[in-house]
């Protein structure tokens, strides 16, 4: 179930580079049966896959939690990466004192209560996509993704 708009971008990517995409352990189109893996094994996992389609070097697109994989390969690995393209990414989730963004033990718990409540309808998307957070067929769209990607 790919999103429209989603399709656009990697078809246009595909047009003007060589597109490798994968699904982290445990998620997409990779076995089910794993353990939640530490970082270290995901940029591993990277470098496993630019292996395996014999890609020597890549400009990385690192979306929500898979910038802090790539920013990691970036730095462990900079002779193969060429570019690093982070978008929705953090430098942590969690508050801390000198992280005043992050989000707080409490607010963490009631979402993950919410989402439990709500997973697989509409989904706010204000936050992270503004620009249709308003458009039913979108957030439709996204708690459905959410719902099969789980």
């Amino acid at each position: 179930m790919l999103d429209p708009d989603y399709a656009r971008l990697i078809t246009r990517l595909a047009t003007f580079s060589r597109l490798i995409r994968f699904d982290r352990r445990g998620t997409g189109m990779s076995d089910r049966d794993v353990r939640c893996s530490a970082l270290e094994e995901r940029v591993d996992d990277i470098r496993a896959v630019m292996d395996a389609a014999g890609s020597e070097r890549a400009a990385l697109l690192g979306v929500s939690e898979g910038g802090s994989m790539c920013a990691m390969f970036a730095a462990t690995h900079p002779e193969r990466t060429s570019a690093l393209v982070l978008y929705g990414a953090f430098a942590r989730s969690q508050w801390a004192p000198d992280y005043p963004w992050g989000v707080r033990e409490e607010q963490r718990e009631a979402e993950i209560a919410a989402m439990e409540e709500t997973l697989g309808g509409p989904f706010e998307l204000g936050d992270g996509a503004p620009s249709v957070a308003n458009d039913e067929a979108a957030r439709s769209w996204f708690g459905a993704y959410l719902r099969y990607s789980a």
